[in-house]
This record gives structure tokens, C-alpha cells and sequence, in this order.
């Protein structure tokens, strides 16, 4: 059985192979369960933990960072026409214009 730290091989043929099991692992690689199965249980707490990020308006943009530029795009002027047509005029918004509103006559 072979000692010290796992190379980045075995690493590699571990994150591979994810559907085997640790023993089996272990057997194939000639190393420890226990050091099999840390770096396997790292590997699948790693994937656990990643969130998938939803694509918001500001993906829509296109940036260069290096001047420092942001442009609206095409689709980007759309979604935001989209987005505007959905969102109802709530009754906070006609409050705020009331006050703003004289009639002369009724």
C-alpha cells in the first residue's frame, strides 16, 4: 500500500470515478480507505455547496472591464421593455399622483 499524500493522478482518477465506491477506490489505487474516502468526501461537499446562479438583467450587458465600459445591448433594452409592460401600477403609485392631480371642475 502506498504512503503519503494522494498524487494529483490519483485525485484526478477519483474525481473520475465518483459512481465507485471508496473501497473499491482504494483497492484499485493501492491506498487507504481513509484517505480515499476524505478526499472523495471533499470532491461531493464541494459540488454540494456550489449554487447555481440565475441569469439577472445586468448578464444582458456587455462590459469591458479593462476601460471600465458598460453598453446595453440589444437584448438587454428588450427585457427591460418586456419587464416594464409586466409590472402593474400598484396603488402606492396612483397615491403618490394624487396629490399632484387638481381638478377644476367635477
Amino acid at each position: 500500500m502506498k504512503k503519503g499524500p494522494l498524487s494529483n493522478s490519483d485525485k484526478e482518477y477519483i474525481a473520475e470515478n465518483l459512481k465507485m465506491s471508496a473501497e473499491e477506490l482504494s483497492v484499485e489505487l493501492e491506498r487507504s480507505l481513509k484517505a480515499v474516502t476524505a478526499y472523495r468526501d471533499s470532491l461531493t461537499a464541494n459540488k454540494k455547496t456550489e449554487v447555481i446562479k440565475k441569469p439577472t438583467d445586468m448578464d444582458l450587458y456587455a462590459r469591458n472591464k479593462e476601460y471600465g465600459v458598460v453598453i446595453m445591448t440589444e437584448n438587454a433594452s428588450s427585457a427591460a421593455d418586456d419587464k416594464r409592460k409586466k409590472e402593474p401600477k400598484t396603488m402606492s403609485h396612483i397615491r403618490k399622483l394624487r396629490s399632484a392631480i387638481h381638478r377644476i371642475k367635477e
